[in-house]
């Protein structure tokens, strides 16, 4: 049987049907229908002190994202990675120019990593836990979703 909700979000083209998503129907319900900020934490085994977090970046939209880091490494001294998933910090001059400023205000507590190698299964594990917005989660799950299985706790926002 196909939902009939489905159907017509397919023939509006708003959604495809045959998508495989990671959020249950009534997630993705709930995400259809809030128009305010959330966020979704997965988690995985979230230990009480979080010392490193890892920041997929895949478009302009996630420099929402640097609010957040800035806060965490405010207020608990964090180290922060920024995985530059398409090179977007390094062609943008004010992502690049904001990372800069959070360094310059709190040194050696942020680094942006370019390379492709970061999804490794160890390396993935050193983190405690993942901050993404909800378009760049949707993007690494079509990318590979063989990861999922290896990433930390994941705090996914939406803006």
């Amino acid at each position: 049987m196909i939902n009939p909700e489905r159907l017509y979000g397919t023939l509006t083209g708003k959604e495809n049907i045959f998508v495989s998503d990671f959020f249950d129907d009534r997630t993705k319900n709930l995400l259809k229908t809030v128009n305010i900020p959330y966020g979704i934490l997965i988690d995985k085994g979230l230990p009480t002190a979080i010392n490193r977090i890892l920041v997929p970046v895949d478009s302009l939209s996630d420099s929402v994202l640097l609010v957040y880091i800035h806060k965490f490494i405010q207020n608990s001294g964090v180290h922060i990675t920024i995985w530059d998933l398409n090179d977007t910090i390094k062609s943008s001059l004010e992502l690049k120019e904001a990372v800069r400023s959070i360094d310059h205000a709190a040194p050696n507590h942020i680094e942006v990593r370019y390379d492709e190698t970061l999804g490794s299964t160890t390396e993935l594990q050193s983190f405690e836990l993942m901050l993404s917005s909800l378009a760049t989660w949707k993007y690494l799950l079509q990318k590979n979703e063989e990861w999922l299985k290896d990433i930390p706790s994941a705090l996914i926002l939406k803006a």
